[in-house]
């Protein structure tokens, strides 16, 4: 199994890292190790973005107009979203199938040293 915080593996996501590791040709034997991990990590980001759409509805949390970030009605209501938010990003999934594998079993691919940083909960040391 891997294990990896959500904060990670979000960063790896909306980074594009994510999906140019999943892209990346792979030794069989890292590919069997890792067969199943993407779809996986597509069911946690979608069980992430559900959980946030439910914390901003609950905190009555609007787009600002840099459409980045936030607005709340109050300053209690933006308090309390950064907590719960520091909260949830914080959670560590170590359940997620699969097993890490090494920057040598990937054959081909293009990935930057700042993707290799994002996807380091998948890789050995």
């Amino acid at each position: 199994m891997i294990t990896i915080t959500l904060d990670q593996l979000v960063t790896a996501a909306s980074t594009g890292s994510l999906r140019k590791f999943f892209e990346c040709e792979l030794k069989l034997s890292a590919w069997k190790a890792l067969r199943h991990t993407a779809a996986a990590c597509d069911r946690e980001l979608a069980a992430f973005e559900a959980k946030k759409q439910a914390l901003v509805t609950r905190l009555e949390g609007k787009p600002a107009a840099n459409g980045v970030s936030l607005e709340f009605a109050s300053k209690e209501q933006a308090e309390a979203f950064a907590a719960e938010w520091k909260q949830l990003m914080e959670c560590v999934i170590s359940d997620l199938p699969g097993e890490r594998i090494s920057l040598d079993d990937v054959v081909a691919g293009k990935l930057t040293a700042a993707d290799l940083s994002r996807i380091a909960p998948f890789l050995t040391d």
